[in-house]
């Protein structure tokens, strides 16, 4: 059986895809799975034994007409993406074949009530992202089972190990613990004030771990500023790695914080205990990881939140209460808590 699976993005999002990926590999051994997914994303499968084949899209050079996407026999075909774009690839993946073809449930009913009425009808695992995926899936493939995998990054361990002596060799990494910060976001909206993630690193650090700041190539200035807030040694890893030298290095930490991003989904991917920082945007949507054992969200109460279906850079109140009424007293405990303290992990509301 030939099934071609879609995501195309964005990095948190891909990688959700690896509970179903997961899934379907557990329940038809048998198969042959090819993900169709971004350039940016695809080196997060690079060394990924459960996809056979892997297609890489670029929106700015398209897939020629003479791509094995449009020259196969696909049995079935999940669409992860469900936009215009995906809805194209599906009908080239299905112009010489009639795959069973079932596509992700976005809930915009939903959202558009929760956004412009303040109406919550979601229900909080069974409307998580990855519940909606493997439903999809169900559709087309009815042995998948009701256990739904979380979400991992498969590579190989050893491998990971070497890249990571590698890339940390120039930073003074003296203990034995390690905090992976991810602070920036491409919306505005979702990004906690960088003196706080530098209050925290601070805190840590006074506490003998070790911080690491991670983000692309357009935070570099910004990472540059926050390692000067910081009081003590940091190792700032921003722009020098691709997202699978990302995965092996956080997959060394013990312990990770960061906005509603790729990055902190990519943490819990890798089986880091996980602080997540909501803005503007919501756990609602069901963007978050599936243990809740391994993961802390921290957010407001705030009558005007969500705002905004994916982050937005307008904030319509001034000052993004909803940012700045989480504390650095609140996450700094919750983080405690999450990597071992004994007192209960329950999630936080301020």
């Amino acid at each position: 059986m030939n099934i071609l699976i879609i995501r195309l993005s964005s990095i948190g999002d891909v990688i959700l895809t690896t509970s179903c990926i997961q899934s379907i590999s557990m329940h038809y051994p048998q198969c042959s799975i090819c993900l169709l997914t971004s350039v940016v994303c695809g080196s997060l499968f690079k060394d990924d034994e459960r996809i056979d084949e892997l297609l890489l899209y670029d929106k700015n050079t398209p897939l020629s007409s003479g791509d094995p996407l449009a020259n196969r026999s696909w049995d079935v075909v999940l669409d992860l993406q469900h936009s215009a774009r995906s809805r194209r690839l599906v009908r080239r993946a299905c112009a010489d074949s009639s795959p069973c073809v079932a596509r992700f449930d976005k809930l915009h009913t939903k959202r558009a009530l929760l956004l412009y009425g303040r109406i919550n009808s979601y229900r909080r695992h069974e409307d998580a992202v990855i519940v909606r995926y493997h439903d999809a899936a169900a559709k087309c493939l009815p042995r998948l089972g009701a256990h739904i995998p979380r979400p991992e990054i498969s590579f190989d361990r050893k491998a990971a190990a070497g890249c990571c002596k590698r890339i940390l060799k120039h930073c003074s990494l003296a203990a034995s613990k390690s905090l992976a910060i991810f602070p920036f976001s491409t919306w505005a909206n979702k990004q906690w004030p960088l003196e706080r993630f530098a209050e925290i690193a601070s805190r840590f650090i006074d506490e003998k771990w070790n911080v690491l700041i991670f983000g692309g190539q357009q935070d570099r200035g910004s990472s540059n500023r926050l390692q000067e807030r910081i009081s003590g040694v940091v190792c700032n890893l921003t722009g020098e790695l691709s997202l699978l030298e990302c995965a092996f290095v956080i997959s060394q930490c013990s312990l990770a914080l960061g906005n509603d991003s790729g990055l902190s989904h990519l943490a819990g991917a890798v089986g880091v205990n996980t602080g997540i920082i909501y803005g503007s945007t919501t756990w609602h949507w069901g963007f978050f990881p599936a243990d809740h054992r391994r993961y802390r969200i921290f957010e407001s109460a705030q009558w005007c939140r969500p705002c905004h279906a994916h982050g937005g850079n307008v904030c319509f109140r001034s000052g993004r209460r909803c940012l700045d009424a989480v504390s650095v007293e609140t996450v700094f405990a919750g983080l405690l808590e999450l990597c071992g303290k004994p007192q209960a992990i329950e999630r936080s509301t301020g």
